[in-house]
């Protein structure tokens, strides 16, 4: 991909895609649509993804889920810092492998905190409605993306992934949590 530098720069692209950097050093995106015409447009931002449990050979047993709130496997260990102040959405992904059987509406929930605690209620919705994926049903798992509440646009955010909704026996298995800000 080339980077022009010019104050009306001649765009060559490499295939249907280049960068141009305008005179005030700002990035716009060239690409060229299927009718020939090039289109400009300001790059997208790039994602934060923030794993929380990411193993190729084992997925996460959430032994005897409670109903209340808990910490992602009941550790604080997953808590994450991370800088949020130039992100707007954010969404939670998770693979289910095994459902829960709890009638509790088990699920995931990301949450954040101004300040590292380790007490799952001083954790906030990190979304202007609850981001979470259910544990109910097998499979791939999204909350979708939801806009980031403003107190929790910020650098320095603790976030973190909840369980809850489960029934002290129910044992559902998770793996690929992930919760992308952008």
């Amino acid at each position: 991909m080339p980077i022009l530098q010019s104050e009306t720069p001649q765009v060559v692209l490499a295939g249907d895609f280049a960068t141009v950097v305008t005179s005030a050093g700002e990035p716009v995106e060239v690409t060229r649509d299927t009718d020939g015409q090039l289109r400009f447009f300001a790059p997208r931002s790039q994602s934060i993804r923030v794993n929380f449990h990411v193993a190729p050979d084992a997925s996460l047993r959430l032994t005897d889920q409670a109903l209340a709130a808990d910490f992602l496997s009941a550790n604080s260990r997953n808590v994450q810092l991370v800088d949020c102040s130039g992100c707007t959405q954010v969404r939670l992904h998770c693979l289910v492998e095994t459902a829960s059987t709890s009638e509790n509406t088990p699920k995931l929930v990301a949450k954040y905190s101004t300040t590292h605690s380790t007490d799952p209620a001083d954790y906030l919705d990190v979304g202007s409605s609850e981001v979470s994926t259910t544990l109910f049903s097998t499979g791939h798992k999204t909350s979708g993306w939801v806009t980031i509440t403003s107190d929790a646009i910020a650098d320095d955010l603790y976030v973190s992934v909840i369980q809850v909704g489960g029934d002290g026996t129910s044992d559902p298995d998770v793996s690929g949590v992930v919760v992308e800000f952008r």
